[in-house]
């Protein structure tokens, strides 16, 4: 299962089960960086991704969604799955007939 599907976790640097606190020195660390009014490493469009990275992952309900949805992209592949090795398992059985033998 991918935990990161937009790769907000990855964008901060933390790791999908670290702490709120955790999250926010990471914010603060790369803000410091990346913000439009540092000289040399400011960047707009990679701090606006920052931000809305954070945004996501510092508010409790936003973050809980967003791991939500992560786990809702990889359920139906392994549905998907699960599905075609029964559809398969049935028409291996269809194949016999009461005594075991195919036909």
């Amino acid at each position: 299962m991918d935990p990161d599907p937009k790769g907000f976790y990855r964008l901060l640097g933390v790791d999908p089960a670290a702490p709120a606190a955790v999250i926010v020195a990471a914010f603060r660390r790369k803000a410091r960086l990346l913000h439009p009014d540092v000289p040399i490493t400011g960047d707009a469009e990679s701090f606006i991704e920052l931000k809305q990275a954070y945004d996501a992952l510092s508010d409790p309900i936003r973050r809980l969604d967003y791991d939500r949805t992560a786990r809702r992209e990889v359920e139906p592949a392994r549905t998907r799955a699960r599905q075609s090795w029964r559809a398969t398992r049935i028409s291996r059985n269809r194949c016999r007939n009461g005594s075991g033998d195919r036909i």
